[in-house]
């Protein structure tokens, strides 16, 4: 008993410092960068992957996190036929992974569990595990056979996985989390996007922030089929979309000729991918999320840390972090009247707006904060450390 009580203790000094893998296929980073510096600051040694350039690798990088770029994402490097081709890229990266002995390393969206998955396997190094954020149209099963557990970020997620076979004792649902004092650093101005677009100051600009994903998933068409009904009653409300195309060209210009055709492209601003999100939410009236499915939608958060009402489609996954009718109010997805309807309320009601945009704040403070996130992938990750050793010395 005394020799198995001074090997656990053993095991818990080694593990007290982990070096940690997070590997992405999109080069923004958001949640796993917000992941990353959790970790960091718990004292980890925290290394970070994505396929391409973007800001914010360089705000890893200034944060003191190890981040590569490097182009994992073109299938001819890796794949004929659909099975896997020993290529020098595909060594390059098992390399990468047996000289840095990493003791766990977490893999983010399709792409990054499959060719990291394998990679991670074959060098051998590491307790690999993955991080499912969305409904994956391109969900990878085969991947699940390289995870030692399953991270979903939304208990939406883990039961959806549940019911695709994965068993319920491998999955762990730990949401997203923001740091709120590094939001709070930003300069809160009402009036940012007021300046910008030259409207006077009480104009009220109901947004929303999404990538041009496809032409219904993020609800798009029903933003602005909605802000029709709204502008009829209320025609000096102006409405924002911020964002781009995420995969491909020619979404985001759909939707603008499509704002064009139904009479209220002078009405509403495009504004594309931008950095400065924060600000822009901060002079925002309503924040709109039409999703018809979501994982743990960061930029819900987002608007609860700037105190700014959220209106969001009633899915499962949203009803966890949006309480209808206290922090915000909830829709009939896919339906123009239903958030139309839900708009006016905020609209006729600002004392209202303004109470929910405060509870939405305390929401966040309770449970969506970043130390929360990293705390719990850190025991988690502390879990499958202890339970390997243990499990080598039986």
């Amino acid at each position: 008993m005394r020799f198995l009580w001074l090997f656990r203790n053993f095991l818990s000094k080694i593990i007290s410092i982990m070096k940690i893998l997070l590997v992405k296929s999109f080069p923004k980073l958001t949640s796993v960068g917000n992941l990353a510096k959790g970790l960091k600051k718990r004292g980890h040694d925290v290394y970070v992957v994505i396929p391409g350039n973007h800001s914010d690798s360089k705000r890893m990088r200034a944060f003191g996190i190890k981040t590569c770029v490097i182009d994992f994402l073109n299938p001819k490097c890796y794949y004929s036929n659909s099975n896997l081709i020993n290529t020098p890229l595909f060594k390059r990266i098992v390399a990468f992974l047996k000289k840095e002995s990493f003791d766990v390393i977490n893999l983010s969206l399709p792409q990054a569990r499959k060719i990291w998955g394998v990679a991670a396997y074959v060098s051998g190094r590491g307790i690999i595990t993955s991080t499912i954020r969305g409904f994956e149209k391109d969900y990878n099963k085969i991947s699940n056979y390289f995870d030692e557990a399953i991270i979903t970020v939304s208990r939406a997620l883990k039961q959806h996985l549940v019911l695709e076979g994965i068993s319920r004792n491998r999955i762990y649902a730990i949401p997203n989390g923001l740091d709120i004092k590094e939001i709070d650093a930003i300069p809160e101005d009402k009036l940012y996007l007021h300046k910008e677009l030259d409207l006077k100051p009480g104009i009220k600009i109901i947004g929303m922030i999404a990538y041009f994903y496809n032409y219904c998933s993020k609800g798009h068409k029903v933003f602005l089929d909605a802000a029709r009904i709204i502008l009829k009653e209320f025609p000096d409300v102006r409405f924002a979309l911020v964002g781009d195309n995420l995969v491909a060209d020619g979404f985001r210009e759909h939707f603008e000729d499509y704002a064009h055709k139904i009479g209220i492209r002078n009405k509403v601003f495009f504004l594309g991918e931008r950095e400065d999100i924060f600000s822009i939410i901060s002079s925002l009236y309503i924040c709109v999320l039409p999703s018809q499915a979501e994982g743990c939608a960061n930029v819900l958060l987002e608007a609860m840390a700037r105190k700014i009402p959220n209106v969001a489609s009633r899915i499962e996954s949203i009803e966890e972090i949006v309480k209808d009718g206290s922090t915000g109010i909830l829709f009939t997805p896919g339906k123009a009247t239903s958030l139309a309807k839900s708009l006016k309320v905020l609209l006729n009601n600002p004392r209202l707006a303004k109470r929910m945009g405060i509870l939405g704040r305390k929401r966040l403070l309770g449970r969506f904060q970043v130390n929360k996130m990293a705390k719990e992938y850190e025991d988690l990750f502390k879990k499958l450390i202890k339970r390997r050793a243990l499990n080598a010395k039986t």
